[in-house]
């Protein structure tokens, strides 16, 4: 690759429709191997499957030792039983969801940046370490309950 091409470089983004997911394993107690979850399995799934149609299958897209710059937004869906009211006011935000202008509750937010960071592994880097910068920082945001939860992963080749 040349320099004018590495200085076009634009950054990659997918959309991962639903409720982000975070990185989760049990171990066997028979073998003491790891247990993926069955909605790890599937948020893996959803994040290779977009890639596969925005980017086509290219196999590993960014040769080992190539820096790679990725931004991370989670947006997750505000528990309707203590935020909301009830009712004709259903979507209507209560107190307890007027005050809560984080969502600091699970799912963490660096078990979401790995389930991304291990998604793409194989896909569009070979190695999760040739990530060398998280920018802008990853976040974890509520949405209103007229948008969809989702995954915004933006992949930058540095």
């Amino acid at each position: 690759m040349t320099d004018d091409e590495l200085l076009d470089v634009s950054p990659y983004e997918l959309v991962i429709p639903g409720d982000p997911v975070p990185w989760s394993a049990g171990t066997n107690p028979k073998t003491g191997g790891k247990i993926i979850s069955g909605r790890v399995t599937v948020q893996v799934g959803k994040i290779v499957e977009e890639w596969n149609r925005c980017h086509g299958h290219r196999g590993i897209w960014l040769e080992k030792g190539r820096p790679v710059q990725l931004g991370l937004e989670f947006y997750v869906t505000r528990p309707k039983t203590t935020h909301y009211g009830s009712g004709r006011n259903a979507r209507i935000l209560n107190a307890a969801g007027l005050a809560s202008h984080f969502p600091t509750a699970r799912p963490d937010l660096s078990n979401l940046v790995k389930l991304a960071e291990d998604a793409l592994t194989g896909l569009v880097w070979q190695d999760d370490d040739q990530i060398v910068r998280l920018h802008p920082s990853p976040s974890k945001d509520w949405i209103h309950w007229w948008e969809q939860a989702r995954t915004v992963i933006k992949v930058m080749p540095l």
